[in-house]
């Protein structure tokens, strides 16, 4: 089992490697305040949860040039994550800084809108920015360090990005990285080899990707006079027929 992990761990890393190369990063966010909004709680041994703290407000922003022509830019949204454990943390003992590793088995990430916004033609209901579930996302950083980064990419994790204002139907690789930081309780730690990450808290940062990039499902100011066009052009000739 312990090696089965040690598998999973250099995945993740590889993983890591494959997302900072990943082609689009589509969308990122930073919290608004200076309050910590990640909680990880330690159960009963090797059991646990990450979760956000309450429904912190943060800034999200889509990276499509289109998205932003349609007045989207910068978003207040909630953001909302849930995630469970169910294995021990596993701490690499080599000499140095030490790696630790924790597997998050499944989870959800949300970002709603505060108000809603255009997502289509004469649609103004779009309060969906991003809705990430995943299977196997990695946790990872040094044995008792401040900082650390839960990551995830497929195929290594099975996710399913979605949206109200992009579509993801031809992508064929998601990732995200999500950045701690201020991490609380003493670092990054376990209490014996048979448990679970023990409990702290932190700051957040993140981005998202996908290859290729999501297809903005919201149209451009100029693709919506090429639509009107084509409407007035599809009423004259009906109108001659008629004629």
């Amino acid at each position: 089992m312990k090696l089965g992990f040690l598998v999973l761990a250099a995945g993740a890393m590889l993983s890591a490697v494959t997302a900072n190369a990943a082609p689009f990063t589509f969308a990122q966010f930073e919290q608004k305040s200076t309050a910590d909004t990640i909680r990880v709680t330690n159960g009963t041994g090797s059991t646990g949860s990450f979760q956000t703290i309450g429904a912190p407000l943060v800034n999200f922003s889509f990276l499509l040039p289109g998205l932003q022509e349609a007045g989207l830019g910068m978003q207040d949204a909630i953001m909302n994550v849930s995630g469970n454990i169910t294995t021990p943390a596993n701490i690499m003992n080599i000499p140095g800084p030490k790696p630790i590793f924790q597997l998050i088995d499944s989870g959800t990430i949300s970002f709603t809108r505060t108000t809603p916004a255009p997502k289509g033609p004469g649609n103004g209901t779009g309060t969906n920015l991003l809705t990430i579930s995943f299977t196997n996302a990695m946790l990872t950083g040094t044995q008792n360090g401040t900082s650390g980064s839960l990551l995830a990419s497929t195929p290594d994790s099975v996710m399913t990005f979605t949206s109200d204002f992009m579509s993801f139907d031809h992508a064929i690789a998601l990732d995200f990285a999500i950045a701690l930081t201020s991490i609380s309780g003493g670092g990054l730690n376990r209490t014996s080899t048979l448990d679970s990450l023990r409990a702290f808290t932190a700051d957040s940062t993140g981005s998202f990707s996908s290859d290729p990039a999501p297809i903005s499902t919201v149209p451009e100011p100029a693709a919506l006079g090429l639509i009107g066009l084509g409407l007035a052009a599809v009423g004259l000739r009906r109108r001659r027929k008629a004629a």
